[in-house]
């Protein structure tokens, strides 16, 4: 009997189409003499090489020339069943690729045929193609879950990846319905409906037999003599969090973008009106007392033009606060030139002169060197909360609580405000907080905030002393600050 007869017998096609549909490089190959006889479209695609020119190799062949010995010797080791481990595959344009080999041989009863699995991360393969009978043992050993369905609906063939997957072995899946794994009445309607050579390929939504729900990817295929349905499955719930949560990550950066947007022009208005109503009318009075000295100075009036310079010098003290005043807005030099300690006690010292909310700043342990960036971040959102405090809150005392720790820098905010709604506290709304989030995380640290007990408000912001980049895994050890009462 030769190998390509062995192929042909009539036990292995059932499981005709379980190899087509195996989206990973597979081959099958006489177990004498290692020659293959067959490949999917998969292999075909992956490696370059035709199906012809596959038909006219060994296995052996497909490793380097200094790999085949070690090889050779591997495959004389597996007798029976599965083994497999990392090998080297050459490529038709002469590349070499490490990949994740699985062989697989048959009992010798039915002519020895022995059929070879191979998949590997440095390849990409995701097409099923030209027909080949497959071994029992290929379709149990599959990476990939198959499942086999009746015209009914009836789950007849399930490998060992597809009870995995569903989360239940095969011996109680066999013989139940489709619709009792399948979530998507329109979507089993479509596999169940398939005809002829169609073919299928959609999202499902399965059943796992811990109640959770799964998306998986579906290839579906008919096979013509036996109308059977074949299900090839990917699990991709992990892919579709992570694009949902992407999205959603969007969206809030989107909103952040424009509240942001808004804050910055509502700033310049603000900054426009100081200029022009108090610095304006500042310098034009100014002008106006520089003309009257003039004219005075031309009518030798020396006791009045006294006079008028003094007033001319206390509008300039009042220009001068203006401009500190404004500039102290956009950026306080205590910042630069005394530290964050010094600016947040100058900013609780005029929040608290201007809002009457009383502030009170303490420190606990020695006050770490911050670098400018550091300083910069945590200064502006101390600042965002003094504003949320002043908006929403209702307090009548801040207290402001900086903490050097083991290697982080902390600072606590607690207002005995109303209390945040807790609704709020992670609301996708909440732009104010989620600014304040990004700013702690760009330092690679955290920002908790928490409503009390009773009422109040805590804002934990805790960031590492030494830097970290953008993207690194944030700071996430507990917070052991005292809940607010």
């Amino acid at each position: 009997m030769t190998d390509t007869e062995t192929l042909a017998e009539p036990a292995g096609a059932q499981y005709r189409l379980f190899f087509d549909a195996v989206p990973c490089p597979a081959w099958m190959f006489a177990d004498r003499t290692l020659r293959i006889v067959a490949a999917n479209r998969a292999a075909v695609q992956a490696y370059g090489f035709s199906r012809d020119d596959f038909l006219a190799m060994t296995v052996e062949q497909l490793s380097p020339e200094a790999d085949r010995a070690a090889l050779a010797r591997q495959l004389r080791r597996v007798k029976t069943g599965a083994a497999g481990g990392q090998q080297r595959h050459r490529l038709k344009d002469g590349a070499v690729v490490d990949v994740l080999l699985r062989w697989v041989r048959a009992a010798p009863a039915r002519g020895s045929t022995g059929t070879g699995l191979a998949w590997a991360e440095t390849l990409r393969a995701d097409a099923a193609g030209a027909p080949g009978d497959g071994p029992r043992d290929a379709f149990d050993c599959a990476p990939v879950p198959l499942l086999g369905v009746s015209r009914s609906g009836q789950i007849l063939e399930v490998n060992q990846a597809a009870g995995v997957l569903i989360g239940e072995p095969a011996t109680i899946l066999v013989g139940g319905p489709l619709a009792r794994i399948v979530d998507d009445a329109d979507g089993a309607a479509a596999v169940l409906n398939l005809e002829g050579a169609g073919c299928w390929s959609g999202l499902l939504r399965l059943r796992r037999a811990d109640g959770s729900q799964i998306e998986v990817d579906v290839r579906a295929a008919v096979h013509r003599s036996s109308g059977l349905r074949i299900l090839a499955m990917q699990d991709i719930s992990e892919r579709m969090r992570t694009e949902g949560e992407l999205r959603r990550s969007n969206d809030r950066y989107r909103r952040l973008t424009d509240h942001a947007r808004n804050l910055r022009e509502e700033e310049r208005a603000r900054l426009s009106r100081d200029i022009h109503d108090r610095l304006g009318q500042s310098l034009s009075g100014l002008k106006m007392d520089l003309a009257w000295l003039l004219a005075l100075c031309d009518r030798f009036e020396p006791t009045s033009a006294r006079s008028a310079i003094a007033v001319m010098m206390d509008r300039i003290d009042t220009t001068i606060g203006i401009v500190r005043r404004i500039a102290g807005d956009l950026r306080p030099g205590v910042l630069d030139r005394l530290g964050l300690q010094a600016a947040i006690e100058w900013r609780a010292a005029e929040f608290e002169r201007r809002a009457g909310v009383r502030c009170r700043v303490s420190t606990t342990g020695p006050m770490p060197e911050l670098d400018h960036l550091q300083s910069t971040e945590l200064f502006r959102i101390f600042e965002e909360i003094l504003t949320n405090v002043s908006r929403h809150a209702q307090a009548t005392l801040v207290r402001i609580t900086m903490k050097g720790e083991r290697g982080k820098f902390a600072v606590h905010v607690y207002d005995n405000g109303r209390g945040i709604p807790l609704d709020a506290v992670d609301s996708e709304h909440s732009l104010g907080l989620i600014g304040m989030r990004e700013r702690a995380t760009l330092l690679g640290g955290t920002l908790i905030v928490s409503r009390g007990r009773r009422r109040g408000t805590l804002v934990v912001v805790r960031i590492p002393l030494k830097p970290r980049l953008v993207g690194q895994a944030p700071d996430t050890s507990p917070d052991r600050s005292p809940a607010p009462d």
